[in-house]
């Protein structure tokens, strides 16, 4: 059986995780290949690149022109506390973690998939449903990263004793030895992050708390209006 991550691991990994999830609202191709990843701008009603952000104007016009109401809209809400501003801030906040833990991990083959090998270390097994959900990631997305650690070997599928209809995800023993010794670099690179933070890691990991539970709950009843719509 894979050796589980210990407590000391599975805690510097928790704060980690969140940002992950929260930048997968914003775009949910999180999960692509870390290769394929190419974002110099992102849609959000038009596409605003990053070079122009300060100025909250955009290269890019949206479809139909673009008038002096789009123009408003967009340049007074890009700003620091604009809701685009916020999003904006997740965004290149998670990118920074990624792009940081994928430097760290890549060595030991497990920049693709480390926070879900990780969620895997620590749960023992999981249905790609659950996989999907713990981390807010797509099903598509998360059955595609599966299929990528079930063929390079530090994963596999099995039946679910308690759904003959889905498999449970567990990592092998490979992939479980290629997580932990990853973890030692993970670890220093994250406290050397937390070094660097200007509140308590209990604050950051408070308002991410309540970053998280905002977005799920506001997802969570949007789809049920939806279901009730089309029932």
């Amino acid at each position: 059986m894979p050796a589980r991550l210990p407590p000391s691991d599975v805690s510097s990994t928790c704060v980690t995780m969140h940002v992950p999830y929260l930048v997968s609202i914003v775009s949910p191709s999180w999960g692509a290949r870390p290769s394929s990843r190419s974002w110099t701008s992102f849609q959000f009603g038009a596409s605003i690149t990053t070079e122009n952000l300060s100025t909250g104007r955009s290269s890019h016009a949206p479809a139909g022109g673009r008038g002096a109401d789009y123009d408003a809209a967009v340049t007074g809400d890009t700003g620091k506390n604009g809701a685009l501003g916020l999003l904006f801030r997740i965004y290149t906040a998670g990118e920074a973690c990624e792009t940081l833990v994928d430097e760290t991990v890549d060595p030991h083959g497990v920049a693709d998939g480390f926070v879900t090998m990780s969620l895997l270390s620590v749960e023992g097994s999981l249905t790609p449903t659950e996989i999907s959900r713990r981390l807010g990631m797509r099903l598509t997305t998360t059955s595609a990263l599966v299929r990528r650690l079930v063929e390079r070997g530090h994963a596999r599928q099995v039946p679910n004793p308690n759904d003959g209809r889905s498999q449970l995800v567990t990592l092998t023993d490979e992939g479980a030895e290629a997580l932990a010794a990853a973890f030692p670099a993970f670890r220093a690179a994250i406290e050397e992050v937390e070094s660097h933070l200007t509140r308590s890691r209990e604050d950051v990991r408070a308002a991410l708390d309540d970053l998280e539970q905002a977005f799920r709950t506001v997802r969570a009843r949007r789809l049920e209006r939806a279901r009730i719509a089309l029932s």
